[in-house]
Order: structure tokens, then C-alpha cells, then sequence
């Protein structure tokens, strides 16, 4: 979901397209959604939520902004990139034991 309007309004007021009701379920009284927004130093430097965010460019900037919402976990990123081998073998293990 992509907000594509706000209010002057003091009560947090986000206007969402007309496909909301059918992308998220929505219905037409009045629902909650929380929004993550932008957020910027005092420098005016774009802080995003992950320390894996590239903002050497547009591009990886954008494609920073598609990484998950910490839940948590600390990933730590090397010279040699990050090694998420155990948190697959993790994911695995999960949805075998589903089946």
C-alpha cells in the first residue's frame, strides 16, 4: 500500500487508492492501517530501516526500500556479502515440519 494523499489535519489522515478495500481487505468504515513513512537526520540524510540500505544511488535506494521490516533479527553485511545459509536451513526445517 502506498499512501497518495495526506491532510494539514492533526489526526494522522492518509488517503490510499481505490483498490485498498480490494488489495488488503478493507471495507468502508473507518480502519486502521499503520504507514511507515520517510524518515530524515538532521543533516537531511535518508535513514532507512535496515542497515543494509544502498543509498549510493536511485536505483538501490529503491530497491532498498523492498527489504523486510526488522523483526528482530541483526544481519550484519561483510566484504564478502551476507551469509544467510542458517536462516535458510531455519526456513526449511520450519516447512518440513509443516507437511
Amino acid at each position: 500500500m502506498r499512501a497518495v494523499g495526506f491532510t494539514l489535519s492533526s489526526k494522522n489522515i492518509a488517503y490510499v487508492s481505490h483498490w485498498q478495500t480490494w488489495l488488503q481487505g478493507s471495507d468502508y468504515d473507518i480502519d486502521k492501517a499503520y504507514i511507515m513513512g520517510y524518515t530524515f537526520d538532521d543533516n537531511g540524510r535518508y535513514i532507512g530501516w535496515s542497515n543494509l540500505f544502498d543509498l549510493s544511488n536511485i536505483d538501490t535506494l529503491k530497491a532498498s526500500e523492498y527489504l523486510p521490516i526488522p523483526n528482530g533479527v541483526t544481519y550484519t553485511r561483510t566484504s564478502d556479502g551476507l551469509d544467510i545459509t542458517e536462516d535458510i536451513r531455519n526456513i526449511v526445517t520450519k516447512l518440513n515440519k509443516a507437511d
